[in-house]
């Protein structure tokens, strides 16, 4: 039923095509994490770095959501009806 909603919402026409884009989609999230996880743990060693190297790291981590968003944003279940 679940599956059937995000096809229907999402537009794609097919089920098999519903689950190509949520493996895509899986796939896009899973990588994106990989990566803030490895900013996340960006500590430099010398202090005087820090405040670049954490804006660096901050710019990367709010452009990696962005991207994730987009990439959800190709799937939406079919809405309710009231």
């Amino acid at each position: 039923m679940i599956l059937a909603s995000y096809s229907r919402g999402s537009g794609y026409g097919s089920l098999s095509r519903t689950v190509e884009e949520i493996i895509l989609a899986f796939d896009g999230v899973y990588k994106n994490i990989r990566t803030f996880g490895q900013l996340s743990r960006m500590v430099p060693a010398n202090p005087k770095e820090q405040k670049e190297q954490a804006a660096v790291a901050l710019v990367s981590m709010i452009s990696l959501l962005q991207t994730i968003d987009n990439i959800i944003s190709r799937l939406s279940p079919e809405q309710m009806k009231e």
